[in-house]
């Protein structure tokens, strides 16, 4: 077992928790004598016998027995085991409508919303077999990793006229030591159809009365299911009673009638049933999903695609009450500022950093999306490099572009280099520039022409490293320098396993080559081996070219700048520490060579870096963001392309990457993660997204020059571009990024496009 294992192990352990089901008697037999009756009778003949369980009720299709469980056959549906922190959450300022337009606008809820909801509410849920259609429909949608916490008595509800008993149970729930419920739900069986005025009155005034006197608790109302009397019933005048005092009093009331009523269509059917008539005939003329469920059994009383339809209405209320705004361009938590016209701009960490010119500082506004085009085949699964080549296509300017992310044979293509004798190195192609398009498929986009082959350019040296648990990461045009006899090409690697492979120790991560590949030297450590703060965790992801005035003023007159974000400590596991990782980005600044054959270190500069906090910061399942100096950071984080660039008054430093959003999870037994994204074995902190961040190049200006501590730098702006094709909690790191001065332009990989393992590339480009 790894040292880190072992501490995981240790330190980490996860707490389960289940919610409990509070147990409650079976139904009574009816007093027909078949021995088969529900509370409401067997729902045929003879089932007038049992009216005294009933109340009087006539017989009708509907019953009022506790609920069954749910389709995974358990005891505690709808996820119990969540995150029970018991955090209060403050109830909505105002009132929200949860009705069948809710349903339909499921599918626009953000990532985070729904992990959020998970995250920070604990449910508790009375109802009977009605009441359980919910819970049913919830278990039918993928939601991702994590469960929400909800505690079920199952054999209660609302009851009838004047019924208050659910008020004790209630109170007994809340008033439990210890208890971390904050949310609680009441639903209706057949309660309101025989209701009276008076009756909904009680059932209004005495949840009002709980609101009262559990202010930090959140309650949800609701409507009784149809049954089939239409708007001249009952039922109607009843639901409208408790419509109308929910929205003069800005209740949050969940419409388990409204959502009965109409089709994702919209269509209206006044004189429906608890069976959901439509639903059938709406499924046999649509495509309704796959819902492993059994009409009747698994829903109870209805058919599947009406239980399902109320849990894409749950979700939605959960979203909305946890901070989601309700617009599908709202993408972002309310803490990280929301969705902006600019694609999902927010504003960066709260920075002290010194030297900064805000008047000077590149917005996203001030890009215009030009549109995207394809790179060939031969770059799926690669990309994570790319440069502008001013002289290429015949002078016209080309992209140099990182082949397969690995260092390969070209014998075994799409394998890592496992066999000794295999020839296994890193390449690259040139390809032409197309005018982009906007599409909305990505496969109807102009492709790029590959204008030099894929080529070895690093003559088997990056496997001096390793031979498979690194990266090919980038690439960066160097024109010719000093005594050398033509324009160079500078290639980095990162080593995704350094903890494994070199342990604390450090190693090289750069490499330089001829245009054609030919005459590559390294491998080249930057900075001076075995000096902190330079180690090889902190370099290779990403690599780009600073201009000269910049390089000038700031850094020595480096021009050539490589970074990592790699969160670990080295092996002295010291409370706080610069030796090894970063958590968060660096940059470091060096100086390009100035003849063809050189050796020894590259001449650094730190310019950017963040203190690795371990396990306070991003320990496995211990970390806290609060004690992390990059805002936020996660030990998923993976910035792949980064550039400088300049419009001559406005100017940054971006970077382009994989964000992790949730929590530090380490997948050391007893925890599990259930990331979506992947089952391997390490950090998980999904949902997970593409960002562009930018740096004040003058703060960090005043890091290089020792003026301040180079962590106090965060980036003062995020932004995720709206033209991503993989905007949702994308599953795959996005790629190299470069920027050609001459035109403005500024050019961005997306990978992971295409089914199942295809990973197709495509290039945005963006101008100033």
């Amino acid at each position: 077992m790894s040292r880190y294992s072992l501490f995981a192990l240790i330190c980490c352990v996860g707490i389960i928790v289940f919610a409990a089901t509070i147990g409650c008697p079976p139904a009574p037999t009816g007093g027909d004598g078949d021995g088969n009756d529900t509370a409401c009778g067997d729902q045929g003949a003879g089932c007038e016998g049992d009216g005294d369980c009933c109340d009087g009720l006539t017989c009708q299709d509907f019953s009022c027995e506790p609920a069954t469980d749910g389709p995974d056959g358990d005891d505690d549906d709808g996820g119990d085991g969540g995150d029970d922190d018991g955090d209060d959450v403050e109830p909505p300022a105002e009132g929200l409508l949860v009705d069948h337009t809710s349903a339909t606008a499921y599918d626009d809820i953000p990532a985070w919303a729904i992990e959020d909801a998970k995250a920070n509410f604990n449910i508790f849920y009375g109802h009977t077999s009605h009441g359980s259609q919910l819970v049913t429909g919830m278990n039918m949608l993928d939601t991702g990793a994590g469960t929400l916490s909800i505690e079920e008595n199952d054999g209660v509800d609302l009851g009838h006229e004047g019924d208050l008993g659910w008020v004790d149970t209630t109170r007994d729930v809340l008033d439990q030591a210890g208890s971390e419920i904050n949310m609680v739900i009441w639903s209706w069986c057949a309660g309101v159809s025989d209701n009276t005025e008076a009756g909904i009155n009680a059932y209004l005034e005495a949840m009002n009365g709980l609101e009262d006197e559990y202010p930090d608790i959140v309650f949800v109302y609701m409507t009784g299911h149809l049954d089939g009397s239409g708007p001249d019933g009952n039922l109607y005048v009843r639901n409208d009673q408790i419509r109308d005092y929910c929205n003069a009093n800005d209740k949050i009331l969940f419409d388990f009638a409204d959502i009965e009523s109409y089709d994702p269509d919209g269509n209206y059917y006044p004189d429906g049933s608890d069976w959901c008539e439509w639903c059938e005939t709406w499924c046999d003329e649509n495509t309704c999903p796959d819902l492993d469920c059994v009409n009747d059994s698994d829903c109870a009383h209805s058919v599947c695609f009406n239980c399902y339809q109320k849990g894409r209405a749950f979700w939605w209320m959960m979203a909305r009450i946890a901070g989601w705004s309700g617009s599908a361009d709202d993408v972002t938590p309310p803490d990280d500022g929301g969705g902006t016209d600019d694609g999902g701009t927010t504003d960066g960490g709260d920075s002290s950093a010194e030297g900064g010119v805000p008047a000077e500082r590149l917005e996203p506004a001030d890009l215009t999306y030009q549109g995207a085009f394809r790179l060939p085949e031969d770059f799926n699964w690669g990309a994570l490099g790319m440069s502008f080549y001013p002289g290429g296509d015949s002078g016209t300017g080309s992209l140099l572009v990182t082949g397969f992310e690995l260092l390969s044979d070209p014998a075994h293509p799409g394998e890592t280099c496992w066999d000794p004798s295999w020839d296994c190195y890193a390449s690259y192609g040139e390809v032409s520039i197309p005018t982009p398009a906007v599409e909305a498929n990505w496969e109807d986009l102009p492709g790029a022409t590959l204008v030099t082959p894929l080529t070895n350019f690093d003559g088997g040296l990056a496997s001096s490293v390793h031979r498979e648990y690194l990266f090919v990461s980038d690439l960066e045009y160097v024109p010719q320098q000093g005594s050398q006899t033509g324009d160079k090409l500078y290639g980095s690697i990162n080593l995704w396993y350094a903890e494994g492979v070199a342990g604390a120790d450090t190693f090289p991560t750069v490499w330089m080559a001829n245009m054609d590949g030919s005459g590559a030297q390294g491998m080249f450590h930057v900075g001076p081996e075995g000096t902190s703060p330079y180690h090889g965790r902190k370099t290779g992801s990403y690599l780009f070219t600073a201009p000269e005035w910049y390089a000038d003023e700031y850094l020595g007159g480096r021009t050539l700048i490589t970074g990592r974000s790699r969160g670990t400590p080295g092996d002295t596991f010291e409370e706080i520490s610069i030796d090894a990782g970063s958590q968060g980005p660096t940059f470091f600044a060096f100086h390009p060579w100035e003849s063809d054959t050189s050796t020894g270190d590259l001449d650094a500069l730190p310019v950017l870096y963040y203190r690795v906090s371990f396990p306070g910061c991003a320990g496995p399942n211990v970390g806290d963001p609060e004690e992390c100096d990059y805002p936020d950071f996660t030990m998923c984080d993976d910035w792949t392309g980064g550039a400088f660039v300049d419009n001559g008054t406005q100017r940054a430093i971006m970077l382009v990457g994989y964000k992790g959003l949730g929590d530090n999870c380490y997948d050391e037994p007893p925890v599990e993660c259930s990331d979506p994204c992947s089952a391997s074995h390490g950090y998980h902190c999904q949902p997970y997204e593409r960002q562009v961040i930018f740096y004040d190049v003058h703060e960090l200006g005043h890091s290089a020059l020792e003026n301040q501590d180079p962590w106090i730098v965060v980036p003062y702006e995020v932004w995720r571009p709206d033209e991503f094709y993989l905007s949702d909690s994308p599953c795959y790191n996005a790629g190299g990024m470069t920027f050609d001065e001459d035109s403005g332009r500024i050019f961005i990989v997306e990978r992971g496009l295409g089914a199942g393992e295809e990973n197709a590339v495509v290039v945005h480009v963006w101008s100033l």
